[in-house]
């Protein structure tokens, strides 16, 4: 889905989860070095890489699941009735379903995932912010790992790594 759909359907997600307390966890990823892949191998292997991480996306959510490219390199996930564990696992085989992505001298792909649950972030606007928060964290730990934000250490800005490159 484009970026301007999933901006008006995720708010709508998350709003409407408020009342029930839906669990709900939204994903941030995007590919690590892909300018280099698009300057390496040019764009057009930089298209079939984006096509390829989205087929991963695809065969790892659901339908009640929100999916949508945001631009460039970058994709977000709302997951709905997935929190916890669940979601952060879910992050991880993404991660390495992604890894089987090769590049024409042989290397793999590598995503970087920051999550975060919702509560604690109340709205769509803060829900990016701290899966951003935790993105930027998974990239400057070293790039091909989940980060999730934790809720516990909102005011220090401290997101949690999960996993790491395999």
């Amino acid at each position: 889905m484009s970026r301007s759909y999933f901006e008006i359907q995720a708010p709508l997600a998350i709003a409407a989860s408020a009342p029930g307390n839906r669990a709900l966890t939204f994903l941030l990823l995007d590919v690590d070095n892909f300018k280099a892949i698009n300057d390496t191998f040019g764009h057009l292997q930089g298209d079939d890489v984006l096509a390829s991480v989205g087929e991963v996306l695809r065969h790892n959510t659901r339908g009640s699941d929100l999916v949508g490219r945001l631009g460039g390199d970058e994709f977000a996930i709302v997951l709905r009735d997935v929190e916890g564990s669940d979601a952060i696992e879910l992050a991880e085989r993404i991660r390495i379903q992604a890894q089987s992505i090769r590049m024409p001298d042989g290397s793999a792909v590598s995503l970087s995932i920051g999550l975060c649950g919702l509560p604690p972030a109340p709205d769509f606007e803060a829900a990016y912010r701290y899966a951003d928060a935790a993105l930027y964290a998974a990239k400057q730990a070293g790039r091909g790992r989940v980060v999730s934000h934790d809720p516990f250490n909102v005011s220090h800005g401290i997101a949690q790594p999960i996993g790491a490159v395999a």
